[in-house]
């Protein structure tokens, strides 16, 4: 007790009004009071230098600012020999950031002109990472990408469900700097496979297949889903008003038969390849010059999509071929051959059939 009065005193005498210990005084040291800047600290989460009430780190006492200043017209005085740009205050301390951003072909464009405080909050936030808004379901993303907030009013507009997870577009974009594009975090299909590398459980109970299965080396990849933008030759990131997140119209199975039906096929392949009922070049599928796609898709009284016998992403058999026929829950079996002219054709719908382009073959009439 008697060694505490002693040390007491002498900090009296030798540093006169530099220590304090009343609450209100260190309020006051701290720029926080009962009636100053109320709300800075009233978050979840605090930004350290408000938690530790270093004020200084980021603010100067003066009233002196340029004209041109970066920040919030009503932004308190801040650190001077830093000039007026909060992204360089930040990276005072952040520096790893600003070695990111100088290393990085793409920065995102909201922070020249948003500067740092277009997202974050300096003082606190109730969000992870102090962002003004929380990222999920991409509600922050959308504050100011407001195109994107538009598909959630339009019924007929599916969105893909990732967005509407808890990291929203963080899922495939850095909210910072990249080297891609659109501030991706990788490439084309290496990305979509982050996800789609394991079957996926849809709201209608479905699973959609494990593409990492699907693109297996072993088998037949579809030319669209083999390239450098894959996945987006078909396949729309966001949202789209056809199924599937597609670009385009794509049929059902037993859908009569258009060009504008099956649109998204035609965007790459000519319609002839469908409606010329004689061709030597329209397809490979033929016997002779009678165009077994038009036998099959237009002269039958049958509508057949396109999907119908092929598969979309890849397949075991050549030429996209399934080796089942989908009809109602069933999946019947489809054997397909290839010839070094031709091939030849085993499925529920009829029997043997053989085609040949160069000696067309004689097959026996009806199934």
């Amino acid at each position: 007790m008697i060694l505490k009065l002693v040390l007491s005193t002498l900090l009296a005498i030798f540093l006169p009004g530099q220590i304090v210990f009343s609450k209100e005084a260190t309020a006051k040291m701290t720029c926080v009071t009962s009636s100053c800047h109320t709300t800075v600290n009233k978050f979840s989460k605090i930004h350290v230098p408000v938690k530790v009430h270093n004020c200084t780190v980021c603010h100067a006492t003066t009233k002196e600012r340029p004209e041109n200043s970066k920040f919030p017209d009503k932004h308190p005085l801040v650190t001077t020999n830093m000039g007026d740009d909060p992204n360089k205050i930040c990276l005072n301390c952040h520096a790893k950031w600003g070695s990111k951003f100088s290393s990085k072909k793409n920065v995102h464009s909201a922070i020249d002109a948003e500067t740092c405080l277009g997202c974050h909050n300096p003082h606190g936030s109730n969000f992870p990472k102090l962002v003004r808004i929380t990222t999920a379901e991409s509600k922050l993303c959308v504050s100011c990408h407001t195109d994107k907030e538009a598909w959630r009013s339009d019924s007929k507009i599916k969105e893909h469900k990732i967005i509407h997870q808890k990291k929203g577009c963080l899922n495939c974009h850095d909210p910072h700097s990249s080297n891609l594009e659109t501030l991706l975090l990788k490439q084309g299909r290496k990305l979509c496979l982050d996800c789609h590398n394991q079957g996926i459980k849809t709201e209608d109970g479905r699973t959609l297949k494990s593409f990492t299965q699907e693109m297996a080396k072993d088998r037949t990849i579809h030319p669209p889903a083999d390239e450098e933008e894959d996945c987006a030759n078909c396949h729309l990131s966001h949202a789209s008003g056809f199924r599937k997140l597609l670009k385009d119209e794509f049929g059902e199975y037993y859908d009569e038969f258009s060009e504008k039906k099956f649109a998204l096929c035609f965007s790459c392949h000519g319609a002839d390849l469908v409606t010329e009922a004689k061709t030597s070049k329209a397809t490979d599928f033929r016997n002779g010059e009678t165009n077994l796609h038009n036998l099959h898709v237009l002269a039958s009284p049958k509508n057949r999509g396109c999907g119908m016998c092929h598969e979309v992403h890849s397949s075991k058999n050549p030429t996209l071929i399934k080796d089942h026929v989908p009809y109602k829950d069933y999946k019947l079996p489809q054997m397909y051959k290839k010839m070094p002219d031709g091939g030849s054709c085993v499925t529920a719908c009829h029997g043997l059939k053989v085609y040949d382009r160069k000696k067309p073959f004689t097959n026996s009439k009806g199934r």
